[in-house]
């Protein structure tokens, strides 16, 4: 996985880009890198400058590995097997794989040759689960690739009891699992190492439902971007344990740094690495009645958090080329939800944004997907009250005029807590308190990197509903 060229898009500066005759201490070598989060999260664990290596074949490889101006980089696919071959020694795990990730130059300039994805992938699961987890356990891996390989080593040397790999013209196919009720019943671990689900096809159907295996009690996705996959979020509404490739990826790039800089660092370094990266890449979208101040607040929260701030109204008006009450004139509420439903999972995939919704975002049940596919939900309280705090205007607001304030909010309130992982109420003095008291809120959490400077003590936040742990993630949100 070290090779993150497959899709990790929506960096917030690009990363060094070093050509076949270009020298850098460390990089990620492939053939289409994109954008990758490797750059960002080797800055953090200090193995840097960290560039984008783009060769266009093997033979470029072989001679950039011979020239051996780096002191480490890390390789992915297709280059991962002819990077082995260029190694003059190999860890235990590369030898048994046929395939490297990472590349250190040593002192007397011979190339050792290592596979950190698989401490990566392990390390990820014994965070998810327990070191335990795979221990006298049936696990199904989906997918048959290299990362499969990988990941079916690290389940059988962690004690899995069975290791079975479903594909769609193997042995073991989809269609065949659905049709055997009795060895979905036997599996316990369910692991994705295929592309199905990651940007920019996060919509696309899932290979196997988790819903299907009665004793499953693990899910893993090695796919990290979306954060969530609809694998994960599927599985957490089922009470399932389920996490994505995020901490694999930045595990293996930890045991790649440590190569890299000849030193070895605790869990903690890893543990730090980790949240820094996923505060970075975290979406935040506000929720609430038309009026309850989306825009406003979302626009200072951006800014103190310095993330990329992204109105869904605004987006669906430029794609419908006219302001929203006239497609609402035009096409009717149902051709305006379509329109943003589209425009909400369009504005949810990259990453590293605020994403103030139109009020009505809630009447479409896939759009919590979308939310949450890159981070979590916070809903506006204003409008549900009856403080004068809570007046709304109903201006430029089709849906209120039509249907009037009150049936809104008695119509969508429940539905608005469900879909929240924090609430906030209003301030008499204005949209930025409200801003930075959610701001304080992720920075409590260790969700928020940078935190401009602020104003005194905000607005309480809203009360949770009875039961709900804002903020634990019970909800599948990540906030």
């Amino acid at each position: 996985m070290a090779g993150d060229g497959n899709g990790g898009d929506g960096t917030t500066r690009g990363p060094v880009r070093a050509g076949a005759g270009e020298a850098t201490p460390f990089g990620l070598v492939g053939r289409t890198l994109g954008h990758s989060y490797s750059p960002r999260i080797h800055e953090v664990l200090g193995s840097v400058p960290y560039g984008l290596i783009e060769l266009p074949d093997e033979d470029a490889v072989r001679a950039f590995l011979a020239r051996r101006e780096f002191r480490g980089v890390n390789v992915t696919m297709p280059y991962k097997r002819v990077a082995l071959r260029c190694c003059d020694e190999l860890s235990e795990v590369a030898s048994r794989l046929g395939n490297v990730n990472t590349v250190v130059r040593r002192p007397d300039g011979t190339l050792y040759g290592d596979n950190t994805d698989y401490h990566g992938f392990r390390r990820m699961m014994g965070g998810l689960a327990g070191p335990g987890c795979a221990r006298g356990r049936t696990c199904l891996v989906m997918g048959d690739g290299g990362a499969s390989l990988t990941v079916r080593a690290a389940l059988a040397d962690m004690g899995a009891s069975e290791v079975l790999v479903a594909s769609r013209r193997g042995e073991l196919t989809y269609g065949r699992i659905a049709e055997d009720p009795g060895l979905r019943g036997r599996v316990e671990v369910l692991v994705n190492t295929t592309p199905v689900g990651m940007y920019p096809h996060a919509d696309d159907d899932l290979l196997l439902d988790p819903a299907d295996f009665p004793r499953l009690a693990c899910v893993a996705d090695i796919v990290y971007n979306p954060l969530r996959t609809q694998l994960v979020q599927r599985a957490r509404e089922l009470g399932v344990v389920a996490g994505g490739g995020l901490a694999m990826l930045v595990a293996q790039a930890r045991s790649s740094s440590d190569l890299f800089l000849g030193v070895e660092r605790d869990d903690g370094a890893e543990r730090d690495a980790l949240g820094r990266v996923r505060a970075s890449l975290l979406n935040v979208a506000l929720i609430g009645m038309p009026g309850a101040g989306k825009s406003g607040v979302g626009r200072r929260l951006a800014e103190l958090l310095g993330k990329e701030f992204v109105d869904v109204d605004d987006m669906v008006a430029l794609e419908a080329g006219m302001p929203v009450p006239e497609i609402f004139e035009r096409r009717g509420e149902r051709g305006f939800r379509d329109l943003e439903v589209a425009c909400t999972a369009r504005a949810c995939a990259r990453p590293n944004r605020v994403i103030a919704t139109g009020g009505g975002v809630v009447t479409r049940p896939e759009n919590l997907a979308s939310l949450r596919s890159n981070g979590g939900v916070v809903l506006l309280t204003r409008g549900l009250g009856d403080s004068e705090q809570d007046a709304l205007s109903v201006e430029g607001r089709p849906m209120s005029q039509a249907k009037g304030v009150s049936r809104l909010r008695e119509e969508r309130e429940a539905t608005y807590r469900a879909w929240a992982d924090l609430a906030q109420g209003p301030s008499p003095q204005g949209p930025l308190p409200v801003a930075a008291e959610i701001a304080r809120q992720l920075a409590a959490r260790g969700l928020a990197l940078r935190l401009a400077e602020v104003p005194g003590p905000g607005p309480a936040p809203a009360a949770p509903e009875a039961g709900d742990r804002a903020g634990d993630g019970s909800k599948g949100g990540a906030l």
